[in-house]
């Protein structure tokens, strides 16, 4: 039988770790999406917290007019900042900006944040992650606990400085002592995967079980996966669910995901498919690549669901246009067999390329197999319709 006809997603039922997982483990896509992601939710809670209260890289762009008499004329640091957060409360980003320099070029860290958030994200300002980088560091360097955390974010995400991971866990381990719990799940993975510090366990269940406590979603997850793996604590699936239930219950795609997972095993908890579709829904729901490719999975194989191909071709492509590359080889099959969409092989193979770059063994096998019964100019046109998704993917 093809090896594309034999993959199926219940095969994807065994002992070993969900896909996006072990990718974090490796270092791979889903670790550095993780942390890219990282930069943006610790970066707002950053200006959240300096709104609770009234270096190195690229040099800052101080604004015209900056005479010492127009300094001179301007509001106290504390009366710029306040004005910067109302115009940007009201959507009026330029005038956030115009305030919050005001208030950074005189050292006022809330400021310098809020700025730094205002280039990250392109509001009233061009988008530029260096000069974003360069107020989070003046802020940081200042001693802003969440700013620490966004400058570690940045060194790991490689955004507007370059990537390093020892830098990262410097500056995440000036926060992490400050306590922020985005910083201690940051240092947590450092240690958990050995990026920039040695791989070392029992810290990262440190600084997970430190964020857990303070009840941040991400350190609960993390937590979790610690007691699946058994690493720096005794292997415990029991456990582990009542960690990831605790992020699952927050909200946490990624958590949503694995508890989904271990429904679907009956790890750590009766085996439930009714359970395993009530949290793969609400993580693809939340358009999370692992948990759509795994509910197009209970689709395509009808567990706790009417079998319904379309709808597992549905789960699959979202999964897939995100890159995800299970979910792009099984898009691969249902292409080449025809399964709930049309049987279009140049397609399948272009899935299957896709795939197969990430390191599916299985779509480079299917396409190996493929690639025989087509010709050279469907193969080569199935190749620049990968190359061409490829660029399109990059440039989001």
């Amino acid at each position: 039988m093809n090896a594309a006809i034999e993959r199926r997603p219940a095969a994807a039922r065994s002992s070993h770790e969900p896909a996006a997982l072990r990718a974090d483990i490796s270092g791979g896509p889903s670790l550095r999406r993780f942390f890219a992601i990282l930069v943006l939710l610790v970066a707002s809670l950053a200006l959240a917290a300096c709104q609770g209260g009234v270096g190195q890289g690229a040099q800052p762009d101080t604004g015209s007019g900056a005479a010492a008499a127009a300094r001179s004329a301007s509001p106290s640091p504390e009366v710029a900042f306040k004005h910067g957060s109302d115009a940007e409360d009201r959507g009026d980003y330029a005038e956030a900006a115009r305030q919050y320099r005001l208030a950074a070029n005189e050292g006022h860290a809330f400021s310098q944040v809020g700025l730094g958030n205002l280039y990250l994200n392109g509001r009233g300002v061009r988008r530029d992650d260096q000069q974003a980088a360069h107020w989070y560091r003046e802020a940081a360097e200042g001693g802003n606990v969440p700013a620490q955390a966004v400058v570690g974010a940045m060194y790991v995400a490689g955004r507007g400085v370059p990537q390093n991971y020892a830098a990262a866990a410097r500056w995440y381990s000036l926060a992490a002592e400050g306590g922020s719990s985005a910083a201690q799940v940051g240092l947590g993975r450092l240690y958990h995967y050995g990026r920039g510090v040695p791989k070392e366990p029992s810290l990262a269940l440190k600084w997970y079980r430190l964020a857990a406590n303070q009840g941040d979603a991400s350190g609960q997850m993390h937590l979790g996966i610690l007691y699946r793996e058994g690493a720096g604590v005794p292997q415990d699936d029991a456990e582990a669910v009542r960690w990831y239930r605790h992020a699952a219950e927050q909200g946490s795609a990624g958590a949503q995901s694995l508890l989904g997972y271990m429904y679907r095993e009956g790890f750590g908890v009766p085996q439930s498919d009714a359970e395993a579709l009530k949290w793969y829904s609400a993580s693809a729901a939340q358009d999370y690549s692992e948990g759509q490719m795994r509910l197009g999975g209970l689709y395509f194989s009808g567990h706790g669901v009417p079998q319904d191909y379309e709808e597992a071709a549905k789960w699959f492509r979202l999964a897939a246009e995100q890159n995800h590359a299970k979910a792009q080889g099984f898009l691969g099959t249902m292409h080449e067999v025809g399964l709930g969409v049309s049987k279009d092989e140049i397609v399948a193979l272009m899935w299957y390329r896709l795939a197969s770059r990430q390191g599916d063994a299985l779509s480079l096998s299917s396409e190996g197999e493929l690639a025989e019964r087509l010709t050279s100019a469907e193969i080569a046109k199935a190749e620049r319709r990968s190359e061409q998704w490829l660029r399109e993917f990059q440039a989001r």
